[in-house]
């Protein structure tokens, strides 16, 4: 964001989160009927780390960061953010914590600019001028993460391309208007990117912390990637399987 902050009240700038545990999930469950999607899950994200998810269909990876994001609650378990366990999580909760979610759909109105879809996710911006401020808040980054992106912040997402579309999906995640952003979960983020836009999403970004379910195809640097299967009682819960 600009150094003179234009916005209403006070600026937060994007920093590095604080050292320590950024997510704790502990002994975590989650049954749908007679259906486990998962059975007792440990997973820890540490500051300024990013971790990588791959598994076969059906091995609980979308319910994980459901959990994570407060879309649906766990049967069991625990889950603490910055050390602080969370009881009753919730989407409004997991959002005033930093956690965001792009999820595989995408959620932007297609009637709607560039500018306008990042002020949905973030009704802190407003005020005379608002859109100019949201426009420059997503702006900063995509110029982050895609340079040379190409895209208007008053361009109307109906007339961009669904690479583009998902370009602006995953840098209105990572904006902040006023609660820092502590932790990105990203849903098969490079389904619907071309190999180089790819590229710059999962190039080496310690600034920030995401946790990614992905093809096991795709290429990772600096990503520790976790294996994950939860459907074999015999199998693993957490395989460490490189960085």
């Amino acid at each position: 964001m600009p150094p003179d902050g234009t916005r209403d009240g006070p600026t937060v700038a994007a920093s590095p989160p604080p050292a320590g545990k950024v997510v704790r999930l502990a002994a975590v469950t989650k049954n749908f009927g007679a259906v486990r999607a998962l059975a007792g899950v440990d997973l820890t994200v540490d500051a300024g780390e990013c971790l990588g998810l791959v598994g076969h269909n059906g091995a609980g990876k979308s319910t994980l960061m459901q959990v994570l994001a407060g879309t649906i609650r766990p049967s069991g378990g625990e889950i603490a953010i910055g050390g602080a366990r969370q009881d009753g999580h919730s989407v409004i909760l997991a959002q005033r914590r930093g956690i965001r979610c792009v999820f595989q759909e995408l959620s932007l109105c297609p009637n709607l600019t560039v500018a306008e879809n990042t002020r949905i996710m973030h009704p802190a911006i407003r005020g005379f001028g608002w859109r100019r401020r949201a426009g420059r808040l997503v702006t900063t980054q995509l110029d982050a993460i895609f340079p040379g992106h190409g895209i208007a912040a008053g361009a109307t997402v109906s007339d961009l391309s669904i690479n583009r579309r998902q370009m602006v999906e995953i840098a209105r995640a990572f904006c902040v208007s006023d609660t820092p952003v502590k932790l990105v979960i990203l849903d098969e983020p490079t389904s619907s990117l071309d190999a180089d836009t790819a590229g710059q999403l999962l190039r080496d970004r310690p600034e920030i912390n995401a946790l990614i379910r992905s093809k096991i195809s795709e290429p990772y640097q600096n990503v520790k990637v976790i294996e994950f299967d939860h459907l074999s009682p015999d199998g693993p819960l957490a395989l460490c399987a490189g960085s």
